[in-house]
Parts: structure tokens; C-alpha cells; sequence
């Protein structure tokens, strides 16, 4: 049997994958709500009872909470919402219906909203469950195609690996308007990654090997199964347990760049030397939380390496947009790439053409926006 998480305190580690989920569901939420029209759609397929043992939120009861807190702007946009919660145990679902129907309420009063003849909020449907996962998974994407691919967020915070495996993985990577968090005990892969029941969850081949036996490691096989047509995108950030050690770890996927960017912006703050670990993920002998009285000249080693490809990738002229997409899908961030450039150009290192006439000095428009505005070269062969 599976570990109750609901029944104890979450741990730091459980903690910190909440908290991520919470910043970037605010995140997804600002965009959908303020640029899409149409329904959007919540999951939450591993929902539990809603809190652990001291009360603290869990996954859906954070999801839930996001909402209320743009409670106004969903009503004065007319949006509506519809959330499916499921867990396989009823008794949970039970225990959640009746704690979302307190923050409806609550919300309800406190915010003057008006609840319908059954006291539900009307810009909002929950939808439970207590549903064996993939069934629920599998008629969800059925739903989501028929009704044309609307914008959905996924989070599924399964337990092992088995849930997300290669089919499912799949799957998601077709949903073109659906962003995707996915929980994975990559300890576990690791550890049973030859055993022949095991394997066969993560399409392991005989010849598979570990080169790192890290998260990152694990994202990447997940990413060899995309299809070589699909604008999917994958970003890990890996987790190390305080207590054993063990590495777990999330996924984050989506059809769109603008997606992993903001994904990357919540990660990036989670770790500010990496973007992707609560630990020393590149042995660069420094903890993503630790605070010296040398940390402006401490340049990890990601950051480094990242510098030196952007640089050969600008040895032939690119777009802004091409620069745009080459750095979120080096796990970076614009503003990292935009302090680069600006390096390179005070060494008069770039050679910089303008495309659109408006473009203004300075500015190398490293953004999710589609329009081509600079062109920019290295000039790696001046000293």
C-alpha cells in the first residue's frame, strides 16, 4: 500500500513540490483568465483528502484556493471553470467535497458572491471522483479532444512511476492546449530500472544505463519519446528527500514556450543558481540555499556552460525569436540571456541587425511574442 501523505505532516520535500504547484497554477491562471476564451479545465487526479495532518493545503485545496483568489476576475470576465478532483479512495473524496464547500462558501461571503439554487458558485463545476486513474485519464482526453483541445492543467501526483508511463506520457504530450505537472519517484526508476516487471512502465530497453542516475537524466528519457512533429517541452526539477536522500522529483510539459518560461520563472526561484534542484545538482560545491559573502562572483556551473553554447549558437546569425526559444529550452530565462548579450555587446562581441525599423537600441526582444525585430552574430573570431 502506498504511504498516506494526508495522515501526517507533509515533509519539506512534499512541501516544496506544493509550493511550486501553487506558484505556477497563479501563473497558468493570469494568462488563461486574461487572454483565452472558452472553459478552462483543472485536474487533479491523485487529490487526497485536501491537508495533511496539521491542516496545511494539499493539491487541490491549493488549486481551489488559486481560483478564489481570482474570484473577481473570473466573474468580471465571465469565465468559467470546471475542476476534477479524483483519488481512488472514497473516503478522501468525502472529506474534500466538504472542505471545498467551506471555501466556496466562505468565498461566498466574504466576496458578496451570489451561490446558485444548490449552493455552488456559478463560474465554477467540481467535478469528483474516486476513479482508478488511467480510466479517468483516458476519458478526459477523450473529453478535451472532442471538445476541440481547451486549456487544461494537469497535475498528477502519482505515487512511484507506474501511473505516467510511456503510453500516458504520450498522451499528454498530444494534448496541444494542456499543460501537464507530473510527480516521479525517480529513486525508484533508478533502483529498478533492470528489473524486467519494472521496466517495461519506462519503455527501459536491455541496453538502457544510467549516466547520472539523476531527475534531469529520467526527464530526458521521458523527452526521446516525443514526437519528432510535436511542440511539446519538457522541464524537471528534481527534489532530494532531507530524511534518506533519495531523489523524486517533477516534470513540467507543454505545447507552448511560453509555458516552460513560466514554469522556468517559478523554478528559477525555487533555486537560484540552477533552476532545477533543492540540492547541489552539478557538484558545483554550493547548496541552492546557502548564502556567502562572495555570491555575486559565484558562477555556477550550468550558468557557464550555458554562456559558451549560447555564444557558438549565435556563431551563426539569429533571430530573436531563435534566441528566445534556444534559451527557455536550456532551461533558462530571458533575463539571463538578455545579461549575456549585454556582456557580449559591451566587449563588441555581437554584431546586431536591425529587422524592424521601431526596434530600439539596446533592446534584444528575447520574449514569447512571435515578431522578428534583431538579428544578432558573434563575432567569435576578434580577440
Amino acid at each position: 500500500m502506498p504511504k498516506d501523505i494526508n495522515s501526517e505532516e507533509y515533509d519539506a520535500g512534499t512541501k516544496l513540490k506544493l509550493d511550486i504547484l501553487s506558484d505556477y497554477v497563479d501563473e497558468w491562471l493570469q494568462v488563461v483568465i486574461n487572454n483565452f476564451p472558452g472553459t478552462i479545465y483543472l485536474y487533479d487526479f491523485f487529490a487526497g483528502s485536501g491537508t495533511d495532518s496539521e491542516g496545511s493545503p494539499g493539491s487541490p485545496i491549493i488549486m481551489l484556493n488559486n481560483l478564489i483568489k481570482n474570484c473577481s476576475k473570473i466573474t468580471n470576465k465571465n469565465k468559467k471553470i470546471e475542476i476534477v478532483f479524483n483519488d481512488i479512495d472514497k473516503s478522501k473524496i468525502e472529506k474534500l467535497k466538504t472542505k471545498c464547500q467551506s471555501l466556496i462558501e466562505e468565498c461566498a461571503k466574504s466576496k458578496h458572491c451570489h451561490l446558485d439554487s444548490k449552493n455552488h458558485c456559478p463560474n465554477l463545476t467540481l467535478n469528483f471522483h474516486s476513479i482508478d486513474f488511467k480510466i479517468l485519464f483516458y476519458d478526459e482526453c477523450e473529453k478535451i479532444h472532442r471538445i476541440s483541445n481547451p486549456y487544461c492543467f494537469m497535475f498528477i501526483d502519482q505515487y512511484g512511476i507506474k501511473g505516467v508511463n510511456i503510453d500516458v506520457f504520450k498522451k499528454l504530450s498530444s494534448l496541444v492546449r494542456t499543460d501537464v505537472l507530473f510527480f516521479t519517484a525517480t529513486a525508484h526508476a533508478v533502483r529498478f530500472s533492470k528489473n524486467t516487471d519494472f521496466k517495461k512502465y519506462l519503455s527501459f530497453d536491455d541496453d538502457f544505463e544510467w549516466a547520472e542516475k539523476t531527475h534531469r537524466e529520467l526527464c530526458n528519457h521521458y523527452a526521446s519519446f516525443i514526437p519528432a512533429e510535436s511542440s511539446f517541452h519538457v522541464a524537471p526539477f528534481s527534489i532530494k528527500k532531507n530524511d534518506t536522500g533519495m531523489i523524486y522529483g517533477l516534470i513540467f510539459g507543454s505545447n507552448h514556450l511560453y509555458g516552460i518560461e513560466k514554469f522556468l520563472s517559478v523554478a528559477w526561484k525555487k533555486d537560484k543558481h540552477t533552476g532545477e534542484a533543492n540540492y547541489d545538482i552539478d557538484d558545483d560545491d554550493i547548496r541552492p540555499d546557502d548564502l556567502t559573502l562572495f555570491d555575486d562572483l559565484y558562477k555556477p556551473k550550468k550558468l557557464d556552460r550555458f554562456k559558451k553554447n549560447l555564444m557558438e549558437h549565435l556563431y551563426d546569425e539569429r533571430t530573436n525569436k531563435e534566441i528566445y526559444e534556444f534559451t527557455v529550452l536550456n532551461g533558462f530565462l530571458p533575463t539571463h540571456t538578455n545579461q549575456i548579450l549585454k556582456d557580449m555587446e559591451k566587449d563588441k562581441k555581437l554584431i546586431i541587425r536591425t529587422v524592424d525599423e521601431n526596434a530600439r537600441k539596446g533592446a534584444y526582444y528575447i520574449n514569447h511574442n512571435d515578431d522578428e525585430r534583431i538579428r544578432i552574430k558573434y563575432e567569435y573570431h576578434k580577440d
